[in-house]
C-alpha cells in the first residue's frame, strides 16, 4: 500500500488529480486515492481504514464543498482525517481554492500544516517536504510524462512557443526604455574627458522629500495603513523584515500577480500588499498630515458565528461573535501576521485574518 493518502471531495477531483500527478512525479510514491467512489459504500470502510493505516502521510484536500457540510458524522472526508488524527498521523491540509475554514476545521485542525493550492511555489515546497519526511530522494519532472486516463499537465508544447510571450514582453520593455534613454528621460548627458557622451542614471535614496518627483520606471506610493509588513517575497509565506505606517512613501518598480508591490525601502528591494498603499499625489500631501492623522483600516467580516478574541491566539477567550457584512476598524496585524486587531463595543480584541476583507 501507499505511504500518502489523500482525502478529497468527488467534486474537486479536476483540482486534486494534478497535485496528485505532480506528487507521483517528484517522490515516485504512488498516493493511495479514491478513484472508485469507494466512499459511497460502507462495506469499503475496511479498506479505507487499512490504507490510512499503512500511510505516512495524510493529506486532506479542503476546499469551499467542506464548509458547506451540514452532518460531521456523516461525511466520509471528516472521518477519514479524524481516524487519521487518532492513528497519529502527519496531516497536511491543502487548500484547493483559499476558502477559509470554518470555525469547526479550525477548532479541529487549525493548527495542522497548511498549504495554499493556488501558489505553485507552496505545492512545489510540499513535494520537497514529502521527500524529507519519506527520506525520498526527489526526482527530476519528465519533460513528456505519460498519459493517464485523467488529465494532466501538457509539457509537449515547444519551449520557444510557451516562451514567446515572455520574449515578447521582453522586446516591448527593451523598447520602450531605449526610447527613455534617447530623448534623456532616464537621466542627464555628460561628456567625459574622451569626449563620447555617456548616461548617468541617478537613483532615488530614501527617505523621499514629500515633494519629490516621481522617479522614471517606478511609481510613488503612500502607505494607508499602521504597522504594515514589508516582506522578502510577494506572499505572506514569505519573512517580514520592516514595518511601515500610513503616510510612507515607497518607490515601486512592479506589481506581482495583481496583489503585492515590489518596492524600495532601507535600499533594500522587498514586498508590500496592494490594499495598503495607493498613487501618491501633491495634493492630498498638502491638505493633510498622514504621520499625525494616521488612517485607520476598514474591514468587512465575511464569514457567520466568527469569534473575536482577547489575544492573537486560538487559545485565548471568545468574547463576541460577528457575522458577513460585520464592519470592524482595524489597528493592524499581530506579529505572526494571522490576526488582526480590531475595535468592538469599545474593546480592542482580535479577529483571524482568514474571515476578513477590506472594506470598500
Amino acid at each position: 500500500m501507499s505511504r500518502i493518502f489523500i482525502s478529497y471531495k468527488r467534486t474537486d477531483k479536476n483540482r486534486v488529480f494534478p497535485i496528485r500527478d505532480r506528487i507521483e512525479a517528484v517522490t515516485g510514491e504512488q498516493c493511495w486515492i479514491d478513484m472508485e467512489g469507494i466512499e459511497s459504500d460502507a462495506q469499503f470502510v475496511n479498506v479505507i481504514m487499512r490504507a490510512i493505516d499503512e500511510a505516512d502521510l495524510f493529506l486532506f484536500m479542503f476546499s469551499r464543498d467542506h464548509s458547506k457540510i451540514d452532518n460531521f458524522e456523516t461525511d466520509w472526508t471528516v472521518r477519514e482525517i479524524n481516524y487519521a488524527q487518532k492513528k497519529k498521523k502527519r496531516i497536511v491540509i491543502v487548500n484547493l481554492d483559499r476558502t477559509p475554514m470554518s470555525d469547526w476545521f479550525e477548532f479541529m485542525f487549525g493548527l495542522k500544516q497548511q498549504v495554499d493550492a493556488t501558489n505553485d511555489q507552496a505545492i512545489d515546497h510540499l513535494t520537497k517536504d514529502i521527500c524529507k519526511w519519506l527520506h525520498i530522494k526527489p526526482k527530476k519532472l519528465e519533460l513528456n510524462p505519460k498519459q493517464t486516463s485523467e488529465p494532466k499537465t501538457d509539457y509537449t508544447r515547444p519551449v520557444l512557443l510557451r516562451s514567446l510571450p515572455i520574449i515578447i514582453c521582453l522586446l516591448a520593455i527593451l523598447s520602450v526604455a531605449a526610447i527613455m534613454i534617447v530623448h534623456g528621460v532616464l537621466g542627464q548627458t555628460e561628456q567625459n574627458s574622451s569626449g563620447v557622451d555617456t548616461v548617468v542614471i541617478e537613483r532615488p535614496t530614501n527617505p523621499i522629500p514629500a515633494d519629490s518627483p516621481v522617479p522614471l520606471g517606478g511609481t510613488l506610493l503612500s502607505v494607508t495603513g499602521n504597522h504594515v509588513l514589508l516582506r522578502e517575497g510577494p506572499g505572506t509565506e514569505y519573512k517580514s523584515c520592516s514595518r511601515v505606517n500610513a503616510g510612507t512613501l515607497l518607490i515601486s518598480h512592479g506589481l506581482y500577480n495583481n496583489e503585492w508591490y515590489l518596492v524600495e525601502y532601507n535600499d533594500k528591494s522587498l514586498y508590500i500588499n496592494a490594499h495598503y498603499v495607493r498613487p501618491y499625489t501633491n495634493n492630498s500631501s498638502k491638505n493633510s498630515n498622514p504621520s499625525s492623522t494616521p488612517l485607520k483600516d476598514k474591514l468587512k467580516v465575511i464569514g457567520d458565528g466568527v469569534c473575536l478574541r482577547t489575544c492573537p491566539s486560538l487559545k485565548c477567550k471568545a468574547c463576541y461573535f460577528v457575522n458577513t457584512g460585520t464592519v470592524l476598524t482595524s489597528h493592524g496585524l499581530s506579529n505572526d501576521s494571522n490576526w488582526y486587531e480590531v475595535e468592538y463595543m469599545d474593546k480592542t480584541l482580535y479577529i483571524n485574518r482568514d474571515y476578513v476583507q477590506p472594506a470598500k
